[in-house]
């Protein structure tokens, strides 16, 4: 701050504190200060003016500096008031653009003063990974922030713009621009099990099969139509079942199933012969049945002679067996 001092009586010649001869002379501190003015006639006279400099503070709006997104500027002093580039009258603002501030302030001693910076507002990269999903194992999830940057970093490790999940966790992103501008967002991922079911492959059973469909559904859909977990069946074929669990996470599988047909040995009714009579007894089986009696036999027809019961145990070629006694 300075104050310039005109002795004025242009024509006439100057002499200040400093000795110097111009008209006019420029004061920066505190003090009494006289100039003797001769006009051309010779004539002097002097004059004395006192000079005091208050100590305001002044604004300091520091160093121009770049910004990820919108930032304050504070004039960082007590003034009476405050006028800014931007028309606000408040000690400080928030300001979302490159731009020349300024500030003016007035203190109580009616001081003004100004300070200036130059803000350079880069944009923060913002993004969005979505609401927390829930699905079932198997499943993949891809997920991607949807904008072009200069860097990606993962949770995981992965470096990539986008990145497939198939386990349940937490997943962070960030994201940062050339400037050095950065923005983090994650989402939750769950991955409900899916229910458990154990068909065999391919199985076999004489006359009729009951097929289970597993413990862990809730719902249950097999390919005859039943909804139960337990299905019963009497014809060969390819079964499916699609069981339904508490998540609503679906699992199905498909079984090849063989049905055999049981042999029919049939004795006949008990029986009372006499003494010392002897009885053929028939197992009544096709010629592809093996029969085996408890008198050890293998022929369809035995002769017994004794008392006793007797029994025979029928087995087709495909390994079913019936019994049947008298």
């Amino acid at each position: 701050t300075s104050v310039t001092l005109d002795a004025e009586n242009s024509g006439s010649t100057y002499k200040w504190p400093d000795n110097s001869t111009n008209q006019t002379f420029t004061v920066t501190e505190s003090g009494e200060y006289t100039v003797v003015v001769t006009n051309p006639n010779g004539c002097s006279i002097s004059e004395t003016v006192n000079i005091t400099f208050l100590e305001s503070e002044k604004p300091n709006l520091g160093e121009d500096y770049e910004s990820c997104g919108p930032t304050t500027l504070s004039a960082n002093i007590s003034a009476t008031s405050y006028l800014w580039s931007t028309g606000e009258r408040t000690a400080s603002i928030d300001v979302e653009t490159s731009d020349l501030y300024w500030v003016e302030t007035i203190s109580s001693d009616l001081c003004v003063h100004r300070d200036s910076i130059y803000i350079t507002i880069y944009d923060i990269p913002v993004f969005d990974l979505g609401e927390d999903q829930v699905t079932c194992e198997g499943d993949v999830i891809t997920l991607q922030p949807g904008i072009d940057v200069a860097t990606y970093l993962w949770s995981n490790g992965a470096t990539t713009s986008s990145i497939s999940a198939d386990s349940s966790g937490e997943y962070k992103l960030t994201v940062s621009t050339k400037e050095g501008c950065t923005y983090t967002d994650s989402v939750r991922l769950t991955f409900n099990p899916l229910p458990e079911i154990a068909l065999p492959n391919t199985i076999s059973a004489c006359d009729s099969l009951i097929l289970d469909g597993g413990s862990g559904g809730a719902a249950y859909l097999w390919s005859n139509g039943d909804t139960t977990r337990f299905t019963t069946l009497y014809e060969s074929g390819s079964y499916w079942v699609t069981v339904t669990s508490s998540d609503a996470c679906l699992l199905s599988d498909t079984t090849s199933v063989n049905i055999l047909e049981s042999p029919n040995p049939n004795i006949g009714n008990d029986l009372e012969v006499f003494n010392d009579a002897e009885v053929l007894l028939d197992a009544n089986v096709g010629s592809d049945i093996n029969v085996l009696w408890n008198t050890g036999d293998t022929q369809p027809v035995i002769q017994v002679g004794a008392t006793g019961t007797y029994w025979v145990e029928a087995t087709s070629p495909g390994g079913c067996i019936v019994r049947d006694s008298i």
